[in-house]
């Protein structure tokens, strides 16, 4: 305790009470809160682990072989591993802060300590610290491992590589600017976080200040970036491969048609205790209380407290942000191919290469040579349903007389381009209509589903502008108006419509365990059987015309590690002619993956599944591919991304974490890099960062939907006094 001040010396207590005393209490108070719980530790290791793993990895993956001469920053390349520590960097600052706001502890710690000031300056003063400790072990680490591997590589004395050392003036300036540099990340991401109070959000804006603009900026003020990325597309063009396809008993989402035609509670007659589904009303508008009963097909018999249903809204009206997102689409994509290398001094349009094989098929298709349907230079290895898609656009350019041809051979500006870029991105916004028309379904609000058309519309630019593939596109806008089939209890329409997707991109297959989750299985054997029958049908026709070259192409999977990014998975994939791998295998490991992903979704959901819960799992099945696939192009991330967005557009917080993200890996994804970890590792994490944030908590899901009308979503209500509408 402080001493009593004696009579006659008032300046005495300024000294007594000095502002580091202040502190004292709060510094104490922090330091027990971060040593008592295992996460700061944690994420201290891991910033170590990442930093130093990363920056070895890097460094293992650069060669300066005899007689050249090699650019290279040997200590930049040692510690590549900060950009990656970084990012646990920010999450640690951010918990320090928000995990008070979102458990209330911060009223007890603002109670104990009314000063916030005080309390602000101790998480500071002690993140900072932890950080430098941490980021200088990291560092030293990581300037190790290149002193280690980087002699071993030919960057040795003899090439004018100087050793890595920290005696070595460069070096030891950019060693402690590393450490710096994530001691303000963290006071940075530690004042977000105090200013926006949520978790996630915080999380977001900070990874989107580390990684989104310094891709973006330099992608608009740069004319390197642009530049690479042509020639990237040029080899690809030249290559031989350079097509490749992006390759419970109660449920209230499924239940029988009857059902649909129930207010809130049970059908009469129907036992005790069985749950039964209600669908929430979704045209706009609509009074859908607990006790109302409106909706399509209610009754609205005078006296009977049920108000007038709405009439709903004209098409173009209720999906009137997907049909601008396309319109901006096709605008900015467009212009961006046509006049954007001019920017940076080039004249040939930055054209889709992989779209041009897509496109050689559907004409071979269309000319009914399907025994050419499998050979090059088409390189089809998916489903012929890629091909069919594109039938129509093809037809257009031949009648217009147009040449149709890889671009290499075609010239630098095809003008079959004007024809085939609009056609593939007004297809490829099936997934956007989709995605609308189940966040109307939900019952989110027009704002947000204005921002998830305008994710959704960046992210598709990766899968049509970019790289030229609406076959993802088209297959995943198909399986969601599945998924909205089966939450009306339709699931013929829904299999049937699962089965058209997998036509066009066997990708959804993964999506199908959790599907049967919510079928039932007394009506597993007709849902599997529709799924299956237009697949057999086109696959059956095709074989039948050229056998060997349709089986080998779709069973073996051929992709090509040279011109793409290989993942660590490249290790055990079965090796082609060309250097070539089999993805068939990895893609067969990721499919049974997705049965384990089913079952538990099934064991988790002891009460039916809700639509936000089929729409989470469904996305985290189709991230399985890009988790066991031995060879990755940047489009192959987009279709986790398409459903989880949508399973986060419920509340604001999660869906503008889970949209800077997509938006962050979208572009962040087009860098190339080769090495099996550099590349794969952070676009894994960044995906899984996004399902982190689209995730909602079951209990807050089946809370929100029971007391709030406008959760829109499919719910049991299993009331003992139902009575069935007339």
């Amino acid at each position: 305790m402080s001493q009593a001040v004696p009579a006659g010396q008032p300046g005495l207590s300024g000294l007594r009470r000095p502002e580091l005393a202040g502190l004292r209490d709060p510094l104490h108070a922090e330091w027990t809160k971060l040593r008592t719980v295992a996460g700061p530790a944690w994420l201290l290791a891991g910033t170590i682990a990442a930093t130093v793993a990363v920056g070895a990895a890097a460094t293992a993956a650069a060669r300066c072989p005899s007689g050249t001469a090699c650019p290279v920053d040997t200590t930049k390349l040692s510690l590549t591993g900060v950009q990656f520590g970084q990012a646990i960097v920010a999450v640690l600052a951010v918990l320090a802060i928000s995990g008070e706001y979102s458990t209330g502890m911060i009223r007890i710690t603002l109670a104990a300590m009314p000063r916030r000031s005080a309390v602000l300056a101790a998480k500071a003063v002690l993140i900072a610290a932890l950080v430098l400790a941490a980021g200088a072990i990291a560092v030293a680490g990581s300037v190790l491992a290149g002193r280690i591997l980087l002699p071993g590589h030919g960057f040795t004395a003899a090439h004018g590589f100087p050793l890595e050392s920290l005696a070595y003036g460069p070096t030891l300036r950019a060693a402690a600017g590393s450490v710096l540099y994530l001691v303000l990340i963290a006071l940075l991401s530690l004042g977000i976080a105090t200013v926006v109070r949520d978790t996630a959000v915080a999380t977001g804006v900070v990874l989107g200040l580390l990684y989104l603009s310094p891709v973006i900026l330099p992608a608009v003020t740069n004319p390197v970036a642009p530049a690479r990325a042509v020639r990237a597309d040029e080899c690809r063009a030249d290559h031989p491969a350079h097509h490749r396809p992006a390759q419970p008993a109660d449920q209230p989402v499924g239940r029988p048609r009857r059902a649909r035609r129930l207010g809130c509670g049970r059908a009469a007659g129907r036992r005790p205790g069985a749950a039964v589904a209600r669908r929430v009303n979704s045209g706009p508008g609509s009074d859908s209380g607990p006790g109302s009963n409106s909706g399509p097909g209610s009754d609205s018999r005078p006296g009977g407290g049920v108000p007038p249903v709405r009439a709903r809204p004209p098409w173009p009206v209720r999906r009137l942000f997907p049909l601008l997102a396309t319109v901006g689409l096709i605008v900015i994509g467009m212009a961006g191919v046509i006049w954007g290398p001019r920017f940076y001094g080039k004249t040939a349009w930055a054209l889709p290469d992989d779209l041009w094989g897509t496109l050689l098929a559907a004409q071979r298709l269309l000319h009914l040579n399907l025994a050419a349907l499998y050979t090059a230079p088409t390189q089809l290895i998916s489903l012929p349903g890629t091909a069919v898609i594109c039938v129509p656009v093809v037809a257009l350019i031949d009648a217009a007389g147009l040449p149709l041809r890889t671009p290499a051979a075609i010239g630098p500006d095809p003008a079959a381009w004007l024809l085939a870029g609009p056609y593939q991105v007004a297809i490829s916004a099936v997934a956007l209509f989709a995605a609308d028309a189940i966040a109307e379904r939900l019952r989110v609000g027009r704002p947000r589903r204005l921002l998830l058309a305008a994710v959704g519309a960046t992210a598709l630019w990766s899968v049509t502008i970019r790289w030229g593939h609406p076959e993802d596109a088209v297959a995943t806008g198909l399986l969601l108006y599945a998924i909205l089939a089966l939450s009306d209890g339709r699931t013929s329409r829904a299999a049937w419509l699962a089965g058209a997707a997998v036509a066009v991109q066997p990708l959804v297959l993964l999506a199908f365990p959790v599907l049967l989750t919510v079928v039932g299985p007394r009506r597993w054997p007709g849902f599997l059987t529709r799924s299956a029958a237009p697949s057999v049908l086109l696959l059956a026709v095709a074989a039948s015309a050229n056998w060997t070259a349709t089986i080998h192409a779709v069973t073996s999977q051929p992709n090509s590690p040279l011109i793409d990014h290989p993942t660590p998975w490249i290790y055990l994939a079965p090796h082609l002619a060309d250097g070539q791998v089999a993805a068939g295998p990895a893609r067969i490991l990721a499919l049974a993956a997705a049965c384990g992903c089913g079952l538990l979704a099934a064991g988790r959901s002891r009460r039916p599944i809700l639509l936000p819960d089929l729409l989470w799992w469904t996305a985290v099945a189709l991230a399985l591919r890009s988790a066991f696939e031995p060879v990755m192009v940047a489009y192959y991330l987009w279709p986790p991304l398409a459903v989880a967005l949508i399973a986060a557009s419920r509340s604001w917080p999660r869906l503008l974490s889970a949209g800077i993200a997509a938006t962050v890996l979208t572009f962040f994804s087009q860098i190339h890099w080769h090495n099996p970890w550099t590349w794969w590792t952070p676009m894994i994490t960044v995906l899984g960062l996004t399902l982190f944030f689209a995730y909602e908590p079951r209990a807050a899901s089946a809370t929100s939907s029971r007391s709030c009308p406008d959760a829109g979503i499919t719910v049991p209500f299993p009331f003992p006094d139902a009575r069935r509408r007339g």
